[in-house]
């Protein structure tokens, strides 16, 4: 039995059209999740259909996000462009195979695992930072990839943590930099494990640190680190055909980014003791 998808609260952004078509996509998925269980529909039409939706979905809800990030001149435009572009490639080349008996029951599965995964970490990693930045208190002039003054804490460990990550982050940011178009990306992708590694070692030490002193914040702390996390493993190269050099510069500034509002709205929250 394929899980169904929930749309809950945490999902929202603020946005009634974005929000109704997210909230559509998780209706559509789970359309889908309860005709495979029912298995009235044949596989190979039920898989056809759903791509066709997911078409559909991609290319119309895509020009809204886009066209609403335009008019509040969101600086995260350009990667949401690119993950937009990504998923839509994804559907592409899922709709050229060859769809037969054989092969559907399982596709279905398997498109319905990315598509709800996709899409649940690209609304929270993702849409949920539109207009977050600008939003923030955070001085927008600095250097995004320099760990200032604003975001300390007062807890040692965490700060100590946190200067970590942007001091890896300015590495990555160098050597893409560095590179040209055609070059291998593969010291970069490097750059990343041992950041998420680092991420990894900090969000441990600050959820029991969390838990030990009953911090009532903890639970909004957890989801934010997972997606955190989650969004660093998942740095799509894959399905980005062109200008890859440019999607890795635009995706390690948010990352930064985000790193920033994070630190701003929710780790100065945290007590000393």
């Amino acid at each position: 039995m394929i899980e169904k998808y929930e749309f809950t609260d945490d999902l929202l952004i603020g946005n009634e059209v974005i929000d109704d078509e997210h909230r559509s996509l998780f209706e559509l998925i789970n359309t889908v999740v309860e005709a495979d269980e029912k298995n009235e529909i044949p596989k190979t039409e039920l898989l056809e259909s759903m791509l066709k939706q997911l078409d559909y979905y991609a290319t119309n809800h895509f020009i809204h996000e886009e066209q609403y990030m335009e008019q509040i001149d969101d600086p995260e435009l350009s990667l949401q462009k690119k993950e937009h572009m990504a998923f839509v490639n994804y559907v592409e080349e899922e709709s050229e195979k060859e769809i037969s008996e054989e092969n559907a029951a399982e596709r279905i599965k398997e498109i319905i695992a990315f598509g709800a995964s996709w899409l649940y970490y690209h609304i929270m990693g993702s849409d949920n930072m539109i207009g977050a930045f600008r939003k923030s208190d955070i001085d927008q002039s600095a250097d995004p990839f320099v760990y200032r003054n604003e975001f300390i804490t007062g807890i040692t460990f965490m700060d100590d943590g946190n200067k970590e990550l942007f001091g890896i982050l300015y590495e990555v940011k160098e050597l893409i930099n560095s590179k040209e178009e055609q070059d291998s990306f593969d010291d970069v992708m490097k750059l990343f494990t041992k950041l998420l590694d680092a991420a990894t070692t900090l969000v441990s030490a600050k959820e029991s640190y969390m838990e030990r002193i009953g911090y009532s914040g903890i639970d909004v702390q957890r989801r934010a680190h997972q997606l955190f996390l989650k969004k660093i493993s998942r740095i799509d190269v894959e399905h980005i055909k062109e200008d890859r050099k440019e999607y890795m510069e635009e995706f390690v500034l948010y990352i930064s980014n985000l790193l920033s509002v994070h630190i701003v709205n929710e780790d100065k929250k945290i007590p000393k003791t």
